[in-house]
């Protein structure tokens, strides 16, 4: 039996080729396979080459042959500029910017008005009470037969413009340029629960009903049981998320108890995916790659060096991910006259099948 490879396409123009003196082409851009590529893919070394589905796996995890999906916030396009989170006002130094779809899920579940919501509340942990879903739960809503896996996250990237305000009384030192910055990008986490999560007052919402054959079409999964009010599988409504990051903690107000992001003053060095140079105005375009084989020392003078977290460089973030699980990013700003420009933030998250 042959054995299979992937033989690349010519490219045009190429010395030694016929037709070398035709116009250069642009270079072509990596295949994306889809969910369906890879399970070919993976169909075809099981039975053109019978090998053993570890060895499979460890092949398409080798050549990073994964699906994703990519969800992405612009803000440049728009008449009033880009966003901007400004250091020292309560309601604009933590800007919540995008929330990805859950991860293992080619195509958004969520009902069509709350996928691209830019909204972010305080959703706390006691969702996740009684226990998460079992990966059993989460395959009853895709049609493959292919197991799915609990952590199947292997790689995020995150691609950013942004700037801050051009100027500062204080100069980062040439080798540590993001040192005396004070604006930066913050990675957080949804998880899906089996209950619907308390309000402020502590009322549960009310469970969702049946959907309309329309509504089902836009959120592409029914999640009720037969009288239509306790899911039986995991359901990607809004108000089953509890934010797991950042920390929630509850407050009382004359109104009663209410629930509020616990922001750090300082960047979380495990979440902080990006810093801006300190005092440049022009806007850059930086993207950073969190890999599962990650396994950068904290002590390392190199994640430093380029503006990101110390802690971001070990993988612990992309392993932990369980399927399911929502990636957010926020913008931050401290201390006064510091602004973060927002102008695109891109989310790329690759998963294993």
């Amino acid at each position: 039996m042959m054995p299979l490879f992937l033989i690349p396409s010519p490219q045009h123009g190429a010395a030694g080729e016929e037709g070398g003196d035709r116009p250069q082409q642009p270079p072509q851009q990596p295949h994306q396979p889809t969910v369906a590529d890879v399970l070919v893919v993976k169909s075809m070394l099981s039975k053109a080459a019978t090998l053993p589905a570890e060895l499979i796996n460890t092949i398409t995890d080798l050549a990073e042959y994964w699906p994703h999906t990519t969800t992405e916030q612009c803000y440049e396009a728009q008449t009033d500029g880009p966003r901007i989170a400004r250091g020292g006002s309560p309601e604009l130094e933590n800007l919540f910017v995008l929330r990805t779809e859950p991860l293992g899920f080619p195509r958004c579940p969520f009902p069509q008005h709350e996928a691209g919501t830019i909204h972010a509340e305080p959703l706390p942990p006691s969702g996740l009470t009684p226990p998460e879903w079992p990966v059993e739960a989460f395959q009853k809503l895709i049609p493959s037969a292919m197991p799915m896996l609990a952590h199947p996250c292997r790689k995020i990237v995150f691609t950013i413009k942004a700037a801050d305000q051009g100027w500062s009384s204080r100069r980062s030192p040439d080798d540590f340029p993001y040192d005396e910055s004070w604006t930066w990008f913050e990675a957080g986490l949804e998880r899906i629960g089996r209950t619907a999560v308390p309000n402020d007052n502590g009322a549960t919402p009310p469970e969702p009903a049946t959907e309309t054959s329309t509504q089902q079409s836009q959120s592409a999964i029914d999640t009720s049981d037969a009288s239509g009010r306790r899911p039986t599988v995991p359901t990607f409504r809004k108000e089953y998320l509890a934010t797991i990051l950042p920390e929630v903690r509850q407050v009382q107000e004359p109104q009663g108890p209410k629930n509020v992001f616990n922001f750090e003053i300082l960047p979380r060095e495990d979440l902080t995916i990006q810093r801006n140079v300190g005092a440049e105005k022009n806007p850059r375009i930086r993207k950073v790659v969190w890999h599962y084989t990650d396994a950068l020392s904290p002590n390392s003078e190199e994640l430093r060096r380029i503006g990101r977290g110390r802690d971001t460089g070990t993988g612990e973030f992309v392993r932990n991910l369980k399927l399911g699980d929502i990636v957010t990013v926020w913008a931050m700003a401290r201390f006064p006259a510091w602004a973060n420009y927002i102008f695109r933030v891109r989310v790329e998250v690759y998963w294993a099948i």
